[in-house]
């Protein structure tokens, strides 16, 4: 505000007597009429003062708003401030201050209102905008009134100041974030009639629906509020005030049979052409059409509707009869005057009107509701007028397969067979009906209906039992009701047709494997099931060849074979399938130990394929299976044929046949050593490294059984074996040296650093053989003897060359192991001389006391045991035991 304002409003509220009389009622001139003697002197000399001085002050300041904000926080009991000579009765408190709040308030309206204030030149489109001001003023007066919850006050006098001017606009539009929030829920009805008609007028559907759902009934203006909800379609609040302001449950189904009837209509006669405009006018009310049925369920469960909200008991049996009286009416009924309800232009009016439109425009949508609906006991009085028994009765008398669509017939069926079981002592339905609804169920070809139909025929089932049951189980086979047939097989232990109908089912792949497990072990071992499963094992293993190996492993494990013949053209997942079997990973599949069921061929298989899949790991496999798990002559025949020769070596050394084995090592490496020759010349780095990739594996191969052989403490025997090893790796090491004179290539240097390492590798396992039976000098002399004497590819002197090359080799090595062993020794030592030392110190330091009192009790710790802690506090012996 300006200076000329706040001064005008300060002499105005000052000065004014008409316009501020209550103001000079703050003072203590004129206490309360409530109180007497003392109190009353009291008053008179010190009461309200301080909150007076407070308003006062802003007054004087021109902030009449904050004036009575300051009002309403001592009212309240939260101003920050003296309340000394207030009563100390908080009830008594709000009586002295809610008189004078209420006149702040009337003075400030009546300056802010005053016909001077509105033709000075400061309002609106005259100088200043005050509406600042008047948004204040209305805030203000709503809030005291709240908290004084004077709501008589804030319409009678505060409103009305506000449209006596035409300003009622602003008053409403703050006035509405209360309402909405459910602080206000009365009010008068005019007041409502003018919020809703600013909100029509902007066309503010939204917000005119929220005003009316927050509002109590009474304070509707029912004739605005139906036509507004009527002619823009606002069909839940028009369902609120219907029954909620006027207890009407009819109404709202008339309005919404009447929109399902002319949607109905339209349909049956719509335009061949595509996209007129009325069709899309009328068909856009179909949502509305919906809410129908929605009421219909609430009402019919004894709940206001769209709020959920339970209605009193008394309300809710009356809302029952007449949704009930009127959807299951004979005819026509009038409500509140003779309606016209016709189905077709030219048809008769069939009988029961309401049920059969709200069947044919959705059988599903209205079944549901009634589903709903047969949970609440008031259908529970078989003597009514209503009950299950006559619904049901109705509704198939309604739905004649003649004029309603197969599907909806289908969903009636649905209904009836889930409820029949569920209400047997409200419902009794004749045999001859209900096989009718079972045929049905089971012939209807909708895939989409398929479980529906399904689960309503198994609850059929469980109350009722078809004579014809072999002709039923061929219908069920035929509707894809396998969990019916399931049940059927298993309860008359057919085994074959039950696995069958389980593999059939695409609902059980999840559990297939369990549920096999489950019927084989609870079956009596037959051919039947035997057949069945082997027959069943191309889909099987389709879905895993794990589960079905372990499967098999523990129910039929004599069809392993045939398992394996299936899955012939996937060797990899023959391979996944013998390995769960042969290589057994415990926390995968619960076998510690390898199968006892995988005969020999299938044993073999796996070697062939671990050959040409995994060779690496093929010797530790034979490693933990051993010799006897085996038939050794073929193993070596198959390592051999697949080119795998460290299992070939192992199996002629496992048979006992040492001289063949080290002869087949000899012919190896003679063998790769051409081949590695010949590969140097033609500078084939690929043939290069095949070939000495070959060479080194079964050179270490050669060197594992020399160290197995060493053991055996003859020594005669043992030095030969390694002599002929050694011999014929350093022959490979010569050869190839020697043909430095004819070519020098990348190959052939490679190919001579890997054979010096081949033979340093084996020298080196020859030193780190403990057996007594060896002597490293004697049988290096023998190697360069038989080197130097045998050798047709080196001289003499390259043949010495060649040792003192592999021996320096050697010595570096150690050297340089001797090096790195004395390096960490020294650092090991010195952190742990450092760590005895701070040990050592520590010890003979022992622990300092922080203070001498004890910490439990906090006395002095002189004279008695004490126990002292690690975090240098101590404690009397006695007090710790307490801890």
């Amino acid at each position: 505000m300006t200076v000329v304002e706040t001064t005008n409003l300060q002499t105005r509220l000052l000065s004014s007597q008409d316009s501020f009389i209550g103001l000079n009622r703050l003072t203590t001139h004129n206490p309360p009429e409530n109180l007497t003697g003392s109190t009353k002197t009291t008053l008179q000399v010190g009461t309200l003062q301080h909150w007076n001085d407070r308003v006062l002050s802003l007054v004087h300041q021109g902030d009449f708003l904050g004036a009575i904000e300051i009002a309403i926080k001592y009212y309240e009991n939260r101003a920050i401030g003296n309340t000394i000579n207030l009563p100390d009765d908080l009830d008594e408190r709000k009586g002295v201050i809610s008189v004078r709040l209420h006149e702040l308030l009337l003075a400030s309206l009546k300056w802010a209102f005053s016909p001077d204030r509105l033709t000075e030149d400061t309002h609106l489109g005259q100088g200043v905008d005050l509406t600042g001001l008047f948004e204040g003023l209305a805030t203000t007066s709503i809030n005291a009134c709240l908290s004084m919850q004077d709501l008589p006050f804030l319409f009678d006098e505060a409103y009305e100041h506000f449209a006596q001017v035409g300003i009622q606009g602003i008053f409403l539009r703050l006035l509405e974030p209360y309402i909405l929030a459910g602080r206000i829920r009365q009010i008068p009805p005019s007041i409502f009639q003018a919020l809703i008609k600013i909100h029509e007028d902007k066309g503010e559907l939204d917000e005119a629906e929220a005003v009316i759902w927050n509002v109590e009934p009474t304070s509707l203006d029912i004739n605005q509020a139906i036509t507004l909800c009527e002619t823009h379609g606002l069909w839940d609040a028009m369902i609120h005030v219907y029954t909620r302001a006027m207890r009407d449950y009819v109404a709202p189904l008339v309005k919404l049979v009447n929109v399902v009837r002319d949607i109905q209509q339209h349909r049956l006669n719509r335009p061949s052409l595509v996209g007129d405009k009325d069709d899309q006018d009328l068909e856009g009310w179909a949502p509305n059409a919906y809410k129908l049925y929605a009421y219909v369920e609430s009402i019919l469960s004894g709940l206001s509707y769209p709020s959920g909200d339970s209605l009193p008991e008394s309300v809710a049996y009356n809302a029952r009869n007449d949704v009930y009286s009127f959807i299951f009416a004979g005819r026509t009924i009038a409500w509140p005057t003779a309606t016209d309800f016709v189905i077709t232009n030219d048809g008769p009016e069939p009988p029961y009107p309401y049920l059969n439109l709200l069947l044919r425009f959705d059988t599903e949508a209205f079944l549901h509701s009634m589903d709903i609906a047969f949970e609440d006991s008031y259908l529970n009085d078989t003597s009514g007028a209503m009950n299950r028994q006559s619904i049901v009765n109705l509704m198939l008398d309604v739905m004649d397969p003649e004029y309603f669509h197969p599907g909806d017939i289908t969903f009636l069926h649905i209904f009836v067979a889930r409820n029949l079981p569920k209400y047997p002592q409200f419902l009794f339905i004749p045999p001859s009906t209900l096989h009718r609804i079972l045929v049905s169920l089971a012939s209807d070809p909708d895939q989409s209906t398929r479980e529906d139909r399904q689960l309503a025929a198994e609850y059929l089932l469980s109350a009722y039992t078809p004579h014809d049951s072999e002709t039923m189980l061929e219908l069920f086979d035929e509707a894809g009701f396998y969990r019916i047939l399931r049940t059927s097989y298993r309860r008359e232990r057919k085994w074959g047709k039950l696995i069958s109908t389980l593999l059939r089912d695409p609902e059980s792949d999840d559990q297939i494997f369990s549920s096999l497990d489950d019927i084989i072990t609870s079956a009596p071992s037959s051919v039947e099931i035997y057949r069945a499963v082997s027959d069943a094992l191309p889909q099987l293993l389709s879905l895993g060849v794990r589960q079905t190996a372990l499967l098999l492993e523990r129910d039929l494990p004599a069809c392993h074979s045939q398992a394996i013949d299936v899955l012939s053209p996937a060797p990899h997942k023959q391979m996944a399938y013998l390995r769960c079997l042969l290589e057994p990973n415990a926390e995968d599949t619960g076998l510690v130990n390898p199968s006892k069921h995988i005969d020999l061929r299938l044993r073999h298989l796996y070697i062939t394929l671990l050959c040409h899949n995994e060779p690496d790991n093929l010797i530790s496999f034979l490693d933990i299976r051993g010799p006897d798990f085996f038939d050794l002559p073929q193993l070596a025949i198959d390592c051999e044929t697949c080119g795998i020769h460290e299992g070939q070596l192992w199996s002629l050394d496992r048979q006992g046949k040492t001289k063949d084995t080290f002869d087949t090592v000899g012919n190896i490496l003679r063998t790769r050593g051409v081949d590695l020759g010949e590969a140097i010349l033609s500078n084939d780095i690929g043939m290069v490294h095949m070939s000495l990739a070959t060479i080194q594996t079964v050179s270490r191969m050669a060197t594992r059984l020399c160290q197995e052989h060493s053991k055996s403490h003859i020594t005669g025997e043992v030095e030969d074996i390694w002599l002929g090893v050694l011999h014929e790796i350093v022959d490979l090491v010569h050869s190839t040296s020697a043909l430095t004179a004819s070519t020098s290539n990348d190959a052939m240097a490679a190919a001579t650093d890997t054979l010096r390492s081949v033979v340093q590798e084996t020298l080196a396992a020859l030193v780190s053989s403990s057996s007594p039976s060896l002597s490293f000098p004697r049988l290096f002399k023998r190697l360069i003897d038989a080197s130097t004497s045998k050798s047709k590819h080196a001289k003499k002197g390259r043949t010495y060359s060649e040792f003192r090359t592999i021996l320096t080799g050697m010595l570096d090595s150690y050297r340089a192991e001797g090096e790195m062993l004395t390096m960490t020794t020294r650092l090991v030592e010195a952190d742990l001389y450092e760590i005895l030392a701070v040990l050592k110190a520590k010890r003979e330091g022992g622990w300092g006391l922080l203070s001498y009192d004890c910490k439990v009790c906090l006395n002095d710790l002189a004279g008695e045991d004490i126990v002292i802690w690690a975090n240098g506090k101590a404690s009397h012996r006695s007090c710790s035991e307490i801890l």
